[in-house]
């Protein structure tokens, strides 16, 4: 079930409300027969129009008066993120992406489907976010890959894709064989000689966090958000460069004297230029407000952090 709510403050009244309709309305629900659970709910920005991904199929449903206005079908597995993208070429779009590790953009005005990705990733799609000043789209995988496209042409073309683990625990380097050691290179075999003892797993009692990018907004000026289950990383969208890291681990978001490490989902602010997030709490009851605009911690990855420190400054 998907219920309507507005959230705007109502002075001397302490209640929800949700124009055009009346109080004993607001809570209602908008929709009840859907394909599945609902995996991503948005509205559109002129809030005629709320996008509900439930399996396999996108509804579009009218607010106003609760009518299914269309349904899009394509996808062959479940539909994990959708986003509104509006154009002056072709008016408003909907961008959908799942677990078939494709996207597909639709013209809600012409009512087509303009764009079908191919299997892309090897991960599933789980978040989406676009970015109305440059017209792009950036998608998270369930893996920590972030990919960023040109949503101005029509094949919309990849800009980049940038890998949100931090390199120190994803590298292995082998040793040097042995100078009387015949050298085999093979994908049908370990390598004939031993990995270097890098101790790259976590302790007995530590689990590592998953890398998933559940959550992706874009900021003022060139800042991209990336909320993983374990971290929140700020990243340079103009030079695909990570600037900032928080890794939950070691700085907890803070709820009320209880720690919350592990996040299941993000629900940004509006708008986008408060830098602000609500983080739902994966093992326990918890919802956490996240104030992005003091900076995250300095990535030593980056060499343009004081440039963007200045310009944030």
């Amino acid at each position: 079930v998907v219920r309507r709510w507005d959230v705007a403050p109502v002075q001397d009244e302490q209640e929800l409300r949700f124009p055009p309709f009346d109080r004993s309305q607001n809570g209602a629900a908008i929709t009840q027969d859907l394909d599945g659970e609902p995996e991503a709910v948005v509205l559109a920005p002129d809030e005629h129009l709320v996008a509900i991904a439930a399996g396999c199929v996108v509804v579009l449903i009218e607010v106003a008066r609760g009518r299914v206005a269309m349904r899009l079908e394509g996808h062959t597995a479940r539909v994990n993120a959708v986003c509104f993208c509006n154009s002056e070429d072709l008016g408003m779009r909907l961008l959908s992406a799942g677990d078939d590790r494709t996207f597909k953009v639709w013209g809600l005005s012409q009512r087509v489907l303009l764009y079908q990705s191919s299997i892309i990733s090897p991960w599933p799609f789980l978040s989406v976010a676009y970015d109305a000043s440059l017209d792009r789209v950036a998608l998270g995988t369930a893996k920590g890959e972030v990919r960023l496209y040109d949503c101005g042409s029509t094949t919309f073309d990849p800009l980049y894709c940038i890998n949100l683990k931090k390199p120190d625990r994803i590298t292995r380097t082998p040793q040097s064989p042995p100078e009387d050691q015949v050298v085999v290179i093979s994908n049908l075999c370990e390598p004939a000689w031993p990995w270097a003892d890098d101790d790259i797993s976590p302790p007995e009692d530590q689990v590592e966090v998953d890398h998933a990018v559940l959550g992706l907004q874009f900021g003022e000026g060139p800042a991209l958000w990336a909320g993983c289950a374990g971290q929140m990383v700020q990243v340079d969208s103009l030079s695909a460069e990570v600037v900032g890291r928080r890794e939950y681990a070691d700085r907890p978001l803070d709820q009320g004297g209880d720690e919350v490490g592990v996040v299941a989902s993000y629900s940004w602010c509006n708008p986008s230029s408060e830098a602000k997030v609500l983080c739902l709490a994966q093992f326990s009851p918890r919802v956490c407000l996240l104030d992005l605009r003091p900076g995250l911690e300095p990535a030593p990855e980056s060499p343009r952090l004081k440039e963007w420190e200045n310009r944030v400054s």
